[in-house]
């Protein structure tokens, strides 16, 4: 079953523009022609300071970035220390330039807590620690076999009196002055429960033998016994670091409370007003810093996470001590998190997990690998330790539990694959062994004891209760280079086009290289944080490179070369220099969403760079006429007057009014991860405010950019598709849901760079009415409202160093997907109408609020949504959430029910296209799991279904007014057939029976097949091509299902690749018809902006892409072409018309009662047809209804569907 719309364009039409605004509303003059800017060149030394460098070095002899030589020769040298260290962490705390350590011994009498200065400088034969001159022969650092005796000092202690217990120890830069401050968290020997924070701050000033020195210590919070529990064990359960990136040290603490957790204590102080953080992002304090709790970052280790049951967590148990490192181990930007126990657990393949990094300050529910170790495991140590710039894995053993006779005192080194299981490939190597040297590791750090050239991260561990028994694992490096590196430019100086309202578009690169038997891959973005595409060669080039930019919405542009070394490790590749020209548009505004049309307006959303601003107008269909621009009267409307809501992260999600009345509530403060309520509100107040612009020429305005959310018109209910098959009770109760919202509000919603999801008044027949372009309410979903603190702090730390006195604005959490809204019956019988919203742009999650009446239609009071769930498809290997969630309802073991089934989209900073692979179906009202698919590549369409009853599909389908396929296709070609009406309780979906061609495993050993694929079914392209938009689905003249879809249509598709548009059959994947895209000196046709189906035409596009860096006025070209929906001669179409249009479409189409609408790369809006209702409010005054139309039955070609003229099948899918 699809959709049928009311376009039947049998031959080509003209083009109209968008013309010239309505009296009163500002409207954007045309673009300029694209332009490329001068070359930004790196040589030399520029080469070093100018780029950042990861598993590669700067070579001053050969001026050029080469591989960094293989790291991971460890060797251990006993360290001398005449005390007994059960705890301990590192700091440098005479800032010297040296690491020292703090350092405690446990149940003694005596109680110390040590300060261990580092004087190894002496033993290098430095004449000061600064190393600038020597007494006799420095240290052979090319040989990988030398390594300098370390030497520590004890030089101060911190108690004044003795302390019986365990500890639990951090050091770092607590009040951000610089200086290293130390912290302990005692547990008395009683019970060895944490209760007591100390915090010694630096004084700031070495006595006169240049030793720290170190203030009284002081509480930065009590109470902590109610909920940390104990400290059962020793070893990595503490770590500092600034949690959620609001510039003050926060503090996570593991113990045995809650089954095994670790535990968040927030960090704040106060701050002049006028201060600036400092080179390592904190904030100088201007008083104590003081800790809050901000609840768990994990519990219940014991029992809630996979494996099921993982033994050996908890307070009861001894060794039940979560250890663990919080670091970003698979390179996406948020930490990740490795955990085990000294007494986890009998299954040695349960002893270390790893839970993947959601967002910047969460982990996922379940871990996404366990690894294998062997032993009781009490250190675990995250760093670079093989030099190629991925963090590999050192873990270290106690002498008790799980045989310790031959496991205690073992260290074990794995190293990161670079992919999204990065430590799959198990233990590398073995460091030390038992007795050899220790039999017992009880403490350690990581440290660069000697301060080597190449600052190679050491490890210490140590024996604690043997003062004998403490040792440092030096990391040397090898004569061999490691497999691959990288080198990053920073943000290339846009010179006098800084201020310039502009996008950057492409890329052309000239890199000057020798590959040395390696390999050099290159890679562009144009956004902070970066986007990375792939560089291919230039079409008719063979030294410069292109990449065309997939977001054409950022400025900050970059480079990135990957180079790797040949299969013997021996030889480098060398990058001497490197050219970059940029292609930009120069506009007042762009368009890159798609347009909507309901009852003759067409809604489109609209940007300025640089400073975000955006705007949403409302256009006649015709195109002749703006009627209004939401962002001005957003900004006209009071602040007091707005109805704003966000959510807090319940189940359900329970809404709160997202006002600085509301900022005391300790629920919303742990949403936003601000510490107290002078923060909250501060930072709901910068929400709230005016933030976008450059604030030099127009003041700043209210709403962000609008990127690529095209908009969705919730009107009065209609009938759904199913209707003519339901039964009679389900007809009665839509009827009477029809009936009951006959008079709904009409509202628009889009999503915005301003965090906000607005609902906007739109009376297409009643232009006069004052509510006309007005909000009605804002809703901010819970995953962005989490993240909003961190695009806070960044944008003030951004104007803070500014020199220019301008606004600028550094958004990354913001609702940017387009509205999926849909009605479903619930339980009770009652129908509701739910809004579902990706992040696209913004974020990897989507959220699902109800909006069935937000606004009273008698009194006109605003009552605003309802929230209902959040989640993350794939969670951890989740991509940016591009694919729009699709709604079917479902027969399950002979009960409706209804899925929202969605997955996310390519994530840009993973060059392995290893994450955004998962399509996810949960129950529409709960948000429970019910199933999840993993296909080969990330996901570029979205999810399309349908109805059938052909022959050959697996399992007799019926059309009953259920769903019985769900369709999409992945960045590889392939495309994926799925039954959706299975509830699996979250466990992978195998789709055996669905296709014939296996495309991956998943990780519990299910194969996902592919109905098609453009390398492997005969007759396809033979090659690998993405597939993006929307796939098309509708039965043509032998009443089989037909897919409709075309390949290339992504902009990091190189240009040079050949693509298609084809026609196969859903039940079998056999191709019907192709049209193969036409390729004309080098350059190829991609087919962009997905399908729009009628019934008897096929609606798309072919564009082929504008030539980057040539300075030629090229915006790319396209053509729309139409073909007949049934088959023609053989493998091919029958074509209809090609209509030429002088600017690249890369969006979607949006096809409204006799026209096709379309936005351009030259940000022009246009249309092709002649719409039905050409002016505001056409259908209504004509007494069109939208929704179910009349005589909606099943025909003998079983199309089943709506007549009526809202109905999009495009890039974006609005129901």
């Amino acid at each position: 079953m699809t959709m049928r719309t009311s376009i039947s364009l049998l031959a080509a039409a003209g083009v109209g523009w968008v013309a010239a605004p309505a009296a009163g509303d500002s409207y954007p003059v045309a673009p300029s022609c694209p332009q490329t800017s001068n070359p930004t060149s790196w040589a030399g030394t520029t080469l070093d300071t100018s780029t950042t460098k990861s598993g590669t070095v700067y070579n001053p002899a050969g001026a050029d970035i080469e591989l960094n030589r293989a790291g991971a020769v460890f060797n251990t040298k006993q360290m001398s220390v005449n005390s007994t260290m059960v705890y301990a962490a590192v700091g440098d705390f005479n800032r010297d330039g040296w690491p020292d350590f703090v350092g405690a011994s446990e149940n003694s009498s005596s109680g110390y807590l040590d300060i261990f200065q580092n004087d190894t400088w002496q033993n290098e034969n430095c004449t000061s620690a600064a190393c600038t001159s020597y007494s006799g022969a420095a240290p052979d650092w090319g040989d990988p076999t030398v390594v300098v005796t370390p030497k520590f000092t004890d030089v101060r202690a911190l108690h004044a009196s003795g302390f019986a217990g365990r500890y639990a120890l951090a050091a770092t830069d607590f009040n951000g002055d610089g200086w290293d401050d130390v912290l302990e968290i005692q547990a008395p020997s009683s019970a060895y429960q944490l209760t007591t924070v100390n915090l010694y701050i630096n004084k700031a000033a070495n006595d006169a033998q240049n030793r720290p020195t170190f203030n009284i210590a002081y509480q930065p919070i009590t109470g902590i016994s109610s909920y940390v529990g104990t400290q059962s064990w020793s070893g990595t359960s503490i770590a500092a670091l600034d949690w959620n990136g609001d510039g003050y040290m926060d503090i996570l603490v593991g113990s045995g409370a809650a089954g095994g957790s670790i535990r968040i204590l927030k960090g704040s102080c106060p701050k002049a007003t006028s201060a600036v953080k400092n080179a390592a992002g904190l904030w100088p304090c201007t008083g104590n810093l003081t800790f809050s709790d901000q609840g768990y970052l994990i519990s219940n280790l014991d029992t809630d996470h996979t494996p099921s049951t993982a033994d050996g967590f908890g307070t009861s148990t001894s060794g039940g001590l979560p250890v663990f490192a919080y670091a970003d181990v698979d390179g996406d930007g948020k930490r990740d998190l490795i955990v085990g126990a000294p007494n986890c657990c009998t299954t040695a393949a349960n002893r270390l997990r790893l839970f993947k990094g959601v967002s910047a300050t969460a982990v996922e529910t379940v871990a996404s690998q366990s690894l294998t170790s062997t032993g009781a495991v009490t250190g675990v140590f995250v760093a670079d330790y093989s030099q190629d710039g991925k963090p590999d894995l050192i873990v270290a053993t106690d002498g008790h539990n799980y045989s310790s006779s031959t496991n205690g005192g073992t260290t074990y080194y794995y190293v990161n694959n670079g992919t999204n299981t990065p430590f799959s490939g198990g233990v590398k190597q073995q460091i030390t062994f038992r007795g050899a040297p220790n039999t017992d590791y009880d403490v350690g750090f990581i440290f660069d004891y000697d301060r080597d050239p190449t600052h190679s991260p050491d490890l210490m561990v140590a024996d604690g209760n043997d003062s004998a028994g403490y040792y440092v694992i030096a990391d040397r490096q090898s004569i061999t280079y490691v497999d691959c590196g990288e080198a990053a430019s920073g943000i290339v100086d846009l010179g006098a086009l800084t201020q310039s309202e502009m996008v950057v578009t492409a890329a052309r690169i000239t890199p000057s290289m020798t590959l040395g038997g390696g390999t050099m891959t290159f890679y562009m973005s144009n956004e902070d944080p970066a986007n990375w595409v792939q560089a291919s060669l230039c079409a008719g080039s063979v030294t410069d490179y292109c990449a065309a930019f997939p977001k054409a919405i950022g400025r900050s542009v970059r480079w990135k070369a990957v180079m790797c070394s040949g299969p013997t490790h021996t030889a480098t590749p060398r990058l001497t220099g490197m050219s970059v020209k940029l292609d930009y548009t120069a506009a007042r505004e762009h368009y890159r969403a798609g347009i909507v049309v309901s009852d003759g307006v067409g809604y489109v959303g609209a940007f300025d760079q640089p400073g975000d601003r955006g705007r949403f107008y409302a256009i006649n269909a015709g195109l002749t006429s703006v009627l209004w621009d939401a962002a001005a009267r957003l900004d006209a409307t009071s602040d007091a007057s707005r109805n704003i809501y966000t959510a807090l992260a319940t189940s359900p999600e329970t809404r709160v009014d997202f006002t600085t009345a509301s900022a005391g509530s300790t629920q919303l403060q742990a949403l936003l991860t601000t510490p107290d309520t002078a923060s909250t509100q501060a930072l709901i107040t910068w929400v709230r405010s005016a933030r976008f612009g450059l604030g030099n020429s127009a003041p700043l305005t209210r709403l962000g950019s609008v990127e690529t959310s095209t908009p969705s018109v919730l009107t009065r209910p209609g009938r759904p598709s199913w209707y003519s098959l339901g039964s009679a009770l389900d007809r009665a109760r839509v009827d009477s849901f029809i009936s009951a919202n006959a008079n709904r509000v009409p509202l628009v919603l889009f999503g915005s760079k301003d965090g906000m999801i607005h609902a906007i008044y739109t009376f297409p027949a009643n232009q006069s009415d004052s509510r006309n372009g007005r909000e009605a309410w804002a809703y901010i979903p819970a995953p962005v409202a989490a993240g909003m603190l961190a695009d806070y702090n960044n944008t003030q730390n951004a104007n803070q160093s500014a020199t220019d006195g301008l606004n600028h604005p550094l958004v990354a959490s913001f609702p940017d997907g387009s509205p999926t809204l849909v009605d479903y019956q619930t339980s009770s019988g009652a129908f509701r109408t739910v809004a579902l919203v990706s992040g696209g742009n913004g974020g990897r999650a989507f959220s699902v609020f109800d909006v069935t009446q937000t606004v009273d239609p008698v009194t006109g009071a605003v009552t605003g949504p309802t929230p209902m769930w959040s989640a993350t498809p794939g969670l951890g290997e989740a991509g940016q959430g591009y694919a729009k969630p699709t709604v079917v309802r479902v027969l399950v073991g002979g009960a409706e029910r209804y899925f929202a089934i969605a997955g996310t989209g390519v994530d840009y900073s993973d060059t392995q296209n290893l994450k955004g692979r998962t399509v996810s179906a949960y129950d529409l009202p709960t948000g429970a799991l019910m199933w999840k698919f993993q296909a080969r590549c990330p996901v570029t369409t979205d999810v399309a279904a349908f109805e059938t009853d052909d022959a050959l599909e697996p399992g007799a389908p019926t059309l009953n007014g259920y769903i019985d396929r769900v369709v999409f296709a992945d960045k590889c070609g392939y495309v994926y057939k799925l039954d959706p009406a299975v509830d699996l309780g979250g466990s992978w979906y195998s789709n055996t029976g669905m296709g014939l061609v296996p495309a991956n495993t998943t990780p519990d050993g299910k194969v996902e097949y592919a109905v098609f694929s453009t390398a492997l079914t005969v007759g396809a392209l033979a090659g690998e091509r993405a597939i993006a938009g929307t796939i098309a689905a509708r039965t043509d003249s032998t009443t089989r299902m037909v897919l409709f879809f075309g390949t290339g249509g992504i902009e990091s598709v190189p240009a040079t690749s050949a693509n298609a548009f084809f026609a196969i059959y859903a039940d079998t994947g056999a191709i019907r018809s192709r049209m193969l895209g036409a390729c004309n000196t080098g350059t190829c046709e991609k087919f962009y902006g997905g399908v729009v189906v009628t019934p008897s035409q096929i609606l798309f596009t072919r564009t082929v892409d504008p030539a980057i860096g040539t300075n030629a006025c090229d915006t790319g070209s396209s053509t729309i072409s139409g073909v007949e929906l049934n088959p023609g001669t053989g493998t091919n179409f029958t074509s209809d018309f090609d209509l030429a249009v002088s600017s690249a479409v890369m969006g979607g189409l949006y096809g409204d009662a006799g026209a096709i609408y379309f936005a351009t790369l030259a940000g022009d809006v246009a249309r092709v047809g002649t719409p039905r209702a050409a002016t505001a409010g056409g259908d209504t005054v004509a007494g069109r209804t939208q929704g179910m139309g009349v005589g909606d039955q099943a025909t003998g070609s079983q199309q089943v569907g709506t007549t009526s003229g809202f109905t999009l099948m495009g890039w974006r899918v609005v129901l």
